[in-house]
């Protein structure tokens, strides 16, 4: 048995790995094939002596090339590209113009359980467009061809259905699976900090992500987050598409989708896993999916639209905002953990103004501190309280659906979601110094003073 290994250019995620072995799968005289992204070449073993023209020409029908990849710079010396990046910053401070003007900033924090969702959404349409294109719109596209080849004498309207069932599949599986998630999350009920530690990872990937999608840094593009090839050979991954076309077919593929390696998705897992709940990390996944729709049913038609420069500045666009996600969440989750003294009083909580209450009454030796809950956060969310002396904190939420009804205290390891109406919390401040609080997500905040 003869081994050989042959370096491979242009592979970016696991499914090339997949898909290169079963093309080479096929010369004859080749007994195995295993091929690796980290290492960017094929180990070949074969009886007798191996046609590497033929390999060669094999890889190149599967889009890739034979050859070392050349060594990544971490800054590209094409000054197009940041020309392209600075029209995108322009076309970014245009749309955040044109949404501050009209309010909707506001409306989206402002509606039941709106800003996750919101921004489950807006990431969708994202990924929906690079990344999840990319990987799921090769497993689309298969299935659609195959469905029209089979039946030639099919309308255009039967053609396009093999697109809908997938994607009725694809969000029916991430409500479920997002759902168990969030259960998962229940169960385990993670601290504030733990909260914050899990959105400080997902402001990472965000940022890896957004840097990728700018497309200035090529030495960027080597790191990928995705799924063992063998685990998708286990889901079948990388066959299912080649079947004769099914509604059932259709729908089992697109729920597969869930276990691909998108770094987009995965990162929205995590955020299903921080939600605690079924129907919240449910209605999480399940929008992202739904985000992604557009994206994924104009897989075809979108890439011949934007072409050239439009597509240059398109991502580079989705990138920006991509990045400001990232930086928002990096703030809000180190607002969570409490690390920090300076990064929570610049942090993002910062446009919440502060407003002081009065002093807190006294009854039968307990000091009584009442505030209010909305969705823009809370009022008044400063209490100045004395050490030593037992608090019971009345709540009175007026938006139980909104990210502020997740109150969190990390130094006293309190964490209660606001149910509607007046809610209490009980706790004998220890020692002299602050004690803050803030929303499950870091975006809103407050303190008590606590003094001798």
């Amino acid at each position: 048995m003869n081994r050989t290994i042959i370096p491979i250019r242009k592979m970016h995620c696991r499914s090339c790995e997949l898909l290169i072995e079963k093309t080479l799968a096929k010369i004859p005289g080749i007994k195995r094939v295993k091929v690796s992204l980290p290492k960017a070449e094929a180990e070949i073993l074969s009886n007798g002596t191996l046609d590497l023209e033929l390999v060669r020409e094999s890889i190149e029908k599967a889009g890739y090339e034979v050859g070392k990849s050349e060594r990544r710079l971490f800054f590209t010396r094409d000054t197009n590209e940041y020309g392209y990046l600075a029209m995108s910053a322009l076309v970014v401070l245009f749309l955040y113009f044109i949404v501050s003007q009209t309010g909707l900033l506001d409306f989206s924090i402002a509606i039941s359980s709106g800003a996750g969702t919101i921004a489950a959404i807006f990431i969708g349409l994202t990924a929906g467009v690079s990344t999840c294109m990319a990987l799921v719109g090769g497993l689309v596209l298969g299935m659609s061809v195959k469905h029209a080849e089979k039946h030639p004498e099919a309308t255009a309207m039967e053609k396009f259905r093999p697109h809908l069932f997938f994607q009725l599949g694809r969000i029916i599986a991430f409500f479920v699976l997002g759902g168990l998630l969030g259960e998962l999350g229940g169960f385990f009920a993670p601290s504030a900090v733990t909260l914050g530690v899990i959105m400080l990872i997902i402001a990472g990937v965000m940022l890896l992500l957004g840097l990728q999608l700018i497309d200035i840094f090529p030495a960027l593009s080597a790191y990928k987050i995705t799924l063992p090839s063998g685990i998708s050979r286990m889901l079948g991954l990388s066959t299912h598409h080649e079947k004769e076309y099914s509604n059932r077919g259709a729908m089992t593929l697109g729920a597969l989708t869930f276990f691909l390696p998108c770094g987009f998705t995965q990162l929205m897992q995590m955020n299903a896993i921080a939600t605690g709940g079924f129907l919240q990390g449910g209605i999480l996944m399940a929008a992202f999916a739904l985000g992604t729709a557009p994206g994924l049913l104009g897989v075809g038609g979108l890439t011949s639209i934007v072409r050239g420069v439009a597509a240059k500045i398109f991502f580079k666009t989705a990138g920006i905002l991509v990045i400001a996600f990232a930086l928002f969440n990096f703030s809000s989750g180190y607002n969570l953990t409490g690390w920090d003294q300076f990064w929570k009083n610049w942090s993002m909580s910062h446009d919440q103004p502060v407003v002081i209450s009065a002093p807190p009454t006294t009854e039968d030796g307990v000091q009584i501190v009442r505030m209010k809950e909305t969705a823009r956060g809370y009022e008044p969310n400063t209490f100045e309280i004395k050490k030593g002396v037992p608090v019971r904190w009345i709540i009175d939420a007026e938006e139980p659906n909104s990210c502020a009804a997740s109150i969190s205290v990390p130094s006293l390891s309190i964490m209660k979601y606001l149910d509607p109406g007046e809610n209490i919390i009980e706790f004998t401040p220890a020692e002299t110094g602050e004690i803050r609080f803030t929303c499950s997500m870091g975006m809103y905040s407050g303190k008590f003073i606590v003094v001798d």
